[in-house]
Parts: structure tokens; C-alpha cells; sequence
């Protein structure tokens, strides 16, 4: 079935996505890894998972984390075998609100701490037909309950300032480029917040031009897991 840009803008829940064994192994591993090299843990990264067209690594965190995380994109293999398996036995669920996936991308491992969150932003799509895999929709589980805050929310809007034709044999919108607070447009459009706070081990996804972020955390640390699911083909 080939994505529509309705498919980008759905919001979706998997309970369950992680079992509590599951949790504890992912804790466990990523606690030794913290031993292991504690470098990785530390404020200050040089880089950053998101990019801005004409900014920095370091403008883009100020952009999209203004207080920092814990950002880890090379995760130690037990972890990775564990979310995969997770991914695969979802898949099918999975595509009931989101009918173009059929595969799924990398993990990063993320924690807040107090005062720390990600602002509003959407992830976006290629517009390349031709440009496979193809991010369809983000994926966030919680790995404890022990925090306070941190809420994760999706904005919407009615507006028709952020989006733009797409080219021929592409979804018939996209949205323009920049959609976070380094573009003034895009700050200054009204959105309306939903937040939602899932149980550990829960999976909230989101499609790939929905606009989300999550809330400063209040007090203890939020552990996370976020990935994507994709399109390896066309349908």
C-alpha cells in the first residue's frame, strides 16, 4: 500500500511493547555500559541525532535540547537483539495504523534528568520516492515510572503555513522544511498540545510529520528508548 501523508500524521500505542525482563536487562546493560564508558553519559556531546540546514551540532541541541540528555545511538548488542525481537513480534499490530511498514531502524538510548526535555519539532519525511528505507514513524518507550514530568505530547494545528506541495509521485503534502524553533514560522503558528504519559514498558508511536517533544522532567531521571519504523520498498 503506498504512504499517504494521513499515515504520517497518526498517533498509536503498543502496550506491553517491552516485557518487565526485557526492562531489566535493557537497565542492567546500559548501567554496566555507564561503568564501562562514562563519557557517554556526560553532558556536552559534540553531536546530535537531529540536523538543521545551515546550524551546527551544537545550535541544533541548543535548538531541540536546551538543557541537554543523555543521547546514545551505538547500543551494546543484548540491547539491540532484545528491541529487535520486540519490533518484529509488534510489526503486525503495527500496521494496522501504519499500512506502508515493514521494517524498522536503529535504537538510541535517551535519559532526562531534572529540568531536561526536547522541544516541538516533527522528523519529517523524504520527499524522494525513490529513497528507501523511508521513516514513516517514530517510536518511544519508557523504560521505568520512577520520574516525575517528562511528559511526551504531540501538537496540532489546522494551519496551512507549515505545509507545501510534494513533488510528483510523492505523498501529496510534506511539510516545509525547518519544522522546529529555529524557523520563526514555524514557532509563531498556534498549535494545540496532547500529552501522554505511558506505563513502562509501553511504546507510543508517532507518525513521521506529526509534531512532538517532551516536557522538562520535575524530579528523578527518565529512561528511554526511541527508534523508527520504516517502508523498505515501495508497495
Amino acid at each position: 500500500m503506498a504512504l499517504t501523508t494521513t499515515e504520517t500524521l497518526v498517533s498509536f500505542s503498543m502496550e506491553g511493547f517491552l516485557t518487565q525482563a526485557d526492562r531489566h536487562r535493557i537497565l542492567s546493560r546500559m548501567s554496566q555500559l555507564g561503568i564501562e564508558q562514562p563519557e557517554l553519559f556526560a553532558p556536552g556531546r559534540a553531536s546530535a541525532m537531529h540536523s538543521v540546514p545551515g546550524l551546527t551540532a551544537e545550535e541544533v541541541t541548543d535548538v531541540y535540547e536546551p538543557h541537554g540528555r543523555v543521547e546514545i545511538t551505538t547500543l551494546p548488542a543484548e540491547v539491540v537483539e532484545i528491541l529487535d525481537d520486540a519490533a518484529g513480534h509488534s510489526l503486525p499490530v503495527l500496521r494496522r495504523p501504519f499500512p506502508a511498514v515493514d521494517c524498522w531502524g536503529s535504537w538510541t538510548y535517551l535519559e532526562y534528568h531534572i529540568g531536561q526535555c526536547i522541544t516541538p519539532h516533527a522528523d519529517t519525511v523524504t520527499a524522494d520516492p525513490s529513497s528507501y528505507p523511508r521513516q514513516i514513524a517514530g517510536v518511544s518507550v519508557v523504560l521505568t515510572d520512577d520520574f516525575a514530568g517528562g511528559h511526551f505530547f504531540v501538537e496540532t494545528c489546522g494551519s496551512d503555513t507549515i505545509w507545501a506541495d510534494a513533488p510528483d509521485g510523492t505523498l501529496d503534502r510534506l511539510l516545509t522544511d525547518s519544522a522546529d524553533l529555529s524557523s520563526p514560522g514555524f514557532a509563531a503558528v498556534p498549535r494545540t498540545r496532547w500529552r501522554a504519559r505511558q506505563r513502562a514498558g509501553d511504546a507510543l508511536v508517532y507518525g513521521a510529520q506529526l509534531v512532538h517533544g517532551t516536557e522538562p522532567v520535575l524530579s528523578g531521571v527518565a529512561r528511554k528508548i526511541i527508534g523508527w519504523f520504516m517502508e523498505s520498498r515501495p508497495c
